[in-house]
């Protein structure tokens, strides 16, 4: 069973993914076509460098190979006309499974791939690539040379491909969406079992340190058959949750006692290549609900407020038929958070959930982003109050606040939350 948990706190089970009506858009072709027709894009041209320079937008549409030592390059036209992949003539035996895509073109040096680009890619006069101050993570990798010199050999327009990608790679597959719902089951027992452990370890006179619960998320990962990217998670006890993305140390990391207020931040998604993310974060406090500070009580509040308002937000929007625009969900988060008097926090209110990284190639959900979420796309909500003082030129951390919580863009049912809202601290005793 598969459990929906809305933001209303409403809880819906579901068989496997239950009434889901999930079906993915064909891979670089109808909704992909429709908006390069849309917005006159006559080309998406990606490129990649190597294995060590990976364009992770490129390589999961393009089938593109592991261990590539030279340059790639991929074409696709919103015509109709045969995707192409330039290729170095040495690595081109890796390409064969392409052909039934599209034509593989064997280039042996630069000049050679100039000429036969030329020749190949004609008629176009808007091409999208990956480049600009509003690509996202490991999609902006178009050196200014390569991007010159399509320009020069086509006579184009070049802009940033950041739509295309949207509709190319963001949106997940039936089986990537199950395995996002399994892993957020996976990751709610993991934090069971961390709130289990520090009531422990309290009870027991043995209190686990910020990073044992750590060792402890990561053993849980292994056991699970997960993997994460980045740090892997974060423990962040009382005045270290203003350190936004704190990285508790193997010596000197705090003992977690009574009277502590907790939080944990884990991502992880199951160790299958197509599997995508959940990424959830809850906080708790070692005690009874009347002992918890005052300031984290109130802190915690407005949090959680403005959580449930972004998520408004976007239900409302897609209910009157409206796009749902990032930078308008931030604006009601961050805005709440202003108003009641807490300092902005220098991150985005959400994150696109991909398969090759918790942050996706989704475009997030900031204050300047405006291109709208796409249909089977997976995100996440958090907002974030963190309280710092300057003293002598130092940042000195004093308190914070934040979840989170997991949601999927349905093009028919609409936003659905598919991991628990915590609407209140968790009180360990």
């Amino acid at each position: 069973m598969a459990r929906t948990i809305h933001a209303d706190g409403k809880n819906d089970v579901q068989t496997a993914v239950g009434a889901l009506p999930i079906t993915k858009p064909p891979l670089v072709s109808e909704q992909v076509t429709k908006y390069m027709k849309a917005e006159k894009i006559d080309a998406w041209i990606s490129f990649q460098y190597s294995d060590k320079l990976k364009n992770d937008a490129m390589s999961k549409t393009f089938h593109v190979p592991k261990g590539l030592t030279n340059a790639t390059t991929s074409v696709f036209f919103a015509d109709g006309r045969e995707p192409l992949l330039f290729v170095a003539r040495i690595e081109a035996p890796k390409f064969e499974h392409f052909k039934e895509y599209g034509t593989v073109i064997p280039c042996t040096d630069a000049d050679e791939f100039m000429k036969l680009f030329a020749e190949k890619v004609t008629g176009c006069k808007k091409i999208a690539m990956e480049y600009g101050e509003n690509m996202l993570s490991a999609s902006a990798l178009v050196p200014a040379r390569v991007k010159e010199s399509v320009q020069k050999a086509t006579n184009a327009e070049i802009v940033p491909s950041m739509g295309v990608i949207q509709h190319a790679v963001v949106p997940l597959s039936p089986p990537a969406f199950r395995e996002h719902e399994d892993a957020v089951a996976k990751l709610d027992r993991i934090m069971e079992g961390c709130m289990k452990l520090i009531r422990d370890g309290v009870e027991n006179g043995k209190p686990v340190t910020e990073y044992g619960l750590r060792e402890f998320i990561s053993k849980k990962y292994k056991e699970f058959g997960m993997v994460s990217s980045h740090i892997q998670h974060v423990v962040a006890v009382n005045e270290h949750i203003a350190n936004i993305h704190y990285e508790a140390p193997e010596k000197g990391s705090a003992e977690i006692r009574k009277g502590d207020v907790v939080l944990i931040d884990i991502w992880a998604k199951n160790d299958k290549e197509d599997a995508a993310y959940a990424d959830i974060t809850w906080m708790c406090f070692v005690g009874k609900e009347k002992d918890i500070p005052k300031k984290y009580a109130d802190a915690f509040k407005v949090q959680v407020e403005a959580s449930h308002m972004a998520m408004d937000h976007i239900k409302k929007a897609f209910k009157e038929g409206k796009p749902i625009i990032p930078c308008e969900v931030d604006a009601v988060a961050r805005n709440h958070i202003l108003k009641n008097g807490y300092p902005d926090y220098p991150h985005s209110t959400g994150h696109n959930l991909g398969t090759g990284s918790a942050q996706g190639e989704g475009v997030m959900i900031s204050k300047k982003l405006t291109f709208p979420l796409v249909p089977y796309s997976c995100y996440t909500i958090e907002p974030g109050i963190y309280v710092t003082e300057i003293e002598n030129g130092t940042e000195n951390f004093l308190y914070g606040a934040r979840t989170e919580f997991n949601f999927y863009l349905q093009p028919i049912a609409g936003p659905t939350i598919t991991s628990r809202v915590q609407k209140e601290m968790v009180c360990l005793y």
